[in-house]
């Protein structure tokens, strides 16, 4: 990590806010795989992995919309 900023609170936010983001990409994973395996568990057992309805896709695109 490069540090250009000389006040050491400057760089405790930008690390601050590094890690808030890491920590909201890691818990959109966790219910993004939630969410797969929500939606896989609706496909007939005929076609395990056909399912009409897949939860993941509004969960992303409602992060992006709501995050960037």
């Amino acid at each position: 990590m490069v540090r250009k900023s000389t006040s050491d609170g400057r760089q405790q936010m930008v690390v601050t806010r590094h890690l808030r983001t890491l920590a909201i990409a890691i818990a959109l994973a966790a219910v993004y795989f939630a969410a797969a395996k929500f939606g896989l568990s609706l496909a007939p057992p005929e076609h395990p992995s056909a399912t009409p309805v897949w939860p993941p896709t509004g969960l992303a695109i409602a992060s992006v919309l709501l995050l960037g």
